[in-house]
């Protein structure tokens, strides 16, 4: 997301230094706020209070063709300019192949979204307690956006105080009730279907 017009792009790879898959910029959606949205799929709008910033711009890519349980780094650009710093942290692991086993490992929180002292030391406590072990998914089940799912709610309680992990690691969620007070689970409307762009047609595997 960006609070200001940017010409987005990502590029991955299976290294570091060798970022040479891209999805280019016309290939991005950008949504928006109201008449600032022209992808005909805007951000949610409700109570002034509960919406993301009349300037906000969400930018959505899809990435094809990758090869399955392999770790991929990427790299974010506004044009020529490289937005995210080049490190490892940046990275994906895709699925294994279907019917293949293998050992998962994953991280299962529920009620942590009041974004307090106590909510960033269970999330340290694990990074500690992983050292040089990676996580393979990160699930949610619900109520992690006090206290009404508001969208700046999500932002500060949840994608700043989880971005450490959130920029590797994919987070499947339940919306909780909290999350309901502003978001609409009948149609599919409000900050919470705005913060988690789910798979429709079982893109990452199961049934459409």
């Amino acid at each position: 997301r960006t609070e200001a017009k940017a010409s987005c792009s990502v590029r991955f790879g299976t290294a570091v230094d060798k970022l040479d898959g891209v999805v280019k910029s016309a290939n991005i959606l950008v949504r928006g706020v109201g008449k600032n949205d022209t992808s005909g799929n805007p951000l949610w709008e409700g109570k002034e209070k509960d919406t993301a910033p009349d300037a906000t711009l969400q930018f959505e890519a899809k990435i094809k063709g990758l090869k399955p349980n392999t770790t991929y780094y990427y790299a974010v650009y506004d044009g020529d300019q490289r937005i995210t710093p080049s490190d490892a942290s940046y990275r994906f692991k895709t699925h294994p192949k279907i019917g293949e086993k293998t050992t998962s490992r994953f991280w299962i929180v529920g009620d942590s979204g009041t974004g307090g002292k106590a909510q960033a030391r269970v999330h340290e406590g694990m990074i500690k307690y992983l050292g040089d072990k990676q996580l393979d998914g990160f699930i949610h089940v619900g109520d992690m956006a006090y206290g009404s799912g508001t969208d700046k709610e999500f932002s500060r309680n949840f994608f700043q105080m989880y971005d450490e992990t959130l920029r590797h690691t994919v987070c499947w969620a339940s919306m909780g009730n909290h999350e309901g007070y502003t978001s609409d689970g009948s149609k599919s409307l409000g900050p919470y279907y705005d913060a988690y762009v789910l798979p429709k047609k079982a893109e990452a595997g199961g049934l459409a």
